[in-house]
């Protein structure tokens, strides 16, 4: 008895168009991986005045970039940072993974300094610690530590952002 058109293609291998679906997706998620690589790599950088200083910042606008943050540093150029905006208002929760320096976290909302978390330390111990705003804010702004406190920074203060 001779098999039908279908056993008979099953017998011989994949379809042209199974094999091209596969190829698609596979170069999908190849070209996702490539784009979030290079998105970590290409920073944004931009200026941020506090209190009359100028920060060179870089700007997490992407999810890849913010959970990455400042971890896997060794340090931090003096007058830079890292700048995290966000959509909405909340008591963000910002952790230390990955940080081998100290910073201070500075909290912001509409453009002022609402709290600052000062000398957060690279983790020793799990689970990790936690460090989140006495207010909702919609922005952080990470510098090294001891800036904030040099600086006289308190709730109020204006943080100015210039990105080109």
């Amino acid at each position: 008895m001779e098999k039908n058109d279908a056993e008979s293609q099953a017998a011989k291998g994949a379809s042209p168009v199974f094999l091209a679906v596969c190829a698609i997706v596979l170069l999908f998620a190849v070209g996702i991986r490539i784009k979030t690589a290079l998105e970590l790599r290409t920073p944004l950088v931009a200026e941020a005045t506090v209190r009359g200083r100028a920060f060179t910042i870089e700007v997490a606008d992407t999810v890849a970039k913010r959970e990455k943050g400042l971890g896997d540093r060794d340090s931090l150029p003096r007058d830079h940072g890292m700048y995290f905006p966000f959509e909405v208002e909340q008591r963000w929760v910002f952790w230390m993974k990955g940080m081998r320096f100290p910073i201070d976290i500075i909290w912001i909302r509409d453009g002022r300094v609402v709290d600052v978390h000062h000398d957060a330390q690279p983790p020793t111990v799990f689970p990790l610690e936690t460090f989140s705003p006495a207010e909702p804010a919609d922005a952080v702004l990470e510098v090294n530590a001891g800036i904030a406190r040099e600086m006289g920074l308190e709730a109020g203060d204006e943080v100015i952002i210039r990105v080109p």
